[in-house]
């Protein structure tokens, strides 16, 4: 593990990043994550992370990309005032000339 966390340290500095701040569990965090991402389903991220439960899903990191494109939906969504639609009318008020 020492040896493979030096490895992905000096990796991301020579990248630019701060290698640092990254250790050898940040891989199962990556991992998990991406194949959340990718759309992977729960048992394939189980078994390549060798997990039995579901604590996989606590290394799943969402995605700034996710966040932002939920966003955009929820914002550019067409809805009708479903109040303003509503009549609030008895039933016994109504005839079949209503409902043609």
């Amino acid at each position: 593990v020492d040896g493979l966390r030096a490895s992905l340290r000096a990796i991301l500095s020579n990248i630019g990043r701060d290698g640092s701040t990254y250790g050898a569990h940040s891989l199962r965090i990556g991992g998990a994550t991406a194949m959340a991402f990718c759309h992977a389903s729960a048992e394939v991220i189980k078994d390549v992370g060798r997990w039995n439960s579901d604590a996989y899903l606590r290394y799943i990191r969402e995605c700034r990309g996710d966040y932002m494109s939920y966003m955009t939906r929820i914002c550019s969504a067409d809805v009708d005032d479903m109040e303003a639609d509503h009549l609030d009318l008895d039933a016994h008020d109504l005839d079949d000339s209503d409902y043609v």
